[in-house]
């Protein structure tokens, strides 16, 4: 899991200005929601038998992040727009920015893309099967 996670980030840090998802050309920054969503997805049909969730988490000041839970150890391919943060993370036992934002809201990879409201849903399979056949090509 973490060496397709470093691909997934690699292809969206590869490819910020050709993937039509809101914010992502300033990748990582501004750009979690929608990364963490289309990862997640990506994960969940790559690992079928692993529980996959998107974390929607947020604080009293408004600010929100997301990142992705996959079989208990949580990968945010984003955590690194945070000054703080040093890199990515991949398969930690839990986020470091929890203490930035105590409040969350777990749902699952498929519930997470239905519910996405970022993007309309023909753009939403546009961009997911550019994403997989980047993927196809990062394989090859």
């Amino acid at each position: 899991m973490i060496q397709f996670a470093k691909s997934v980030r690699k292809i969206f840090e590869n490819n910020k200005d050709t993937i039509d998802l809101p914010f992502l050309y300033s990748f990582p920054i501004n750009s979690c929601e929608a990364v963490s969503i289309y990862f997640a997805f990506l994960m969940m049909e790559k690992f079928p038998n692993a529980s996959v969730e998107v974390i929607h988490a947020w604080n009293s000041d408004d600010e929100h992040h997301y990142w992705v839970e996959a079989e208990g150890l949580v990968y945010d391919i984003t955590a690194d727009q945070f000054p703080e943060v040093p890199g990515a993370y991949y398969g930690v036992p839990t986020s470091p920015l929890l203490s930035m934002f105590s409040r969350t809201e777990r749902k699952t990879a498929s519930v997470a893309m239905v519910d996405y409201d970022g993007i309309e849903r023909v753009r939403k399979d546009v961009v997911y099967h550019q994403l997989t056949t980047l993927l196809k090509v990062a394989r090859e």
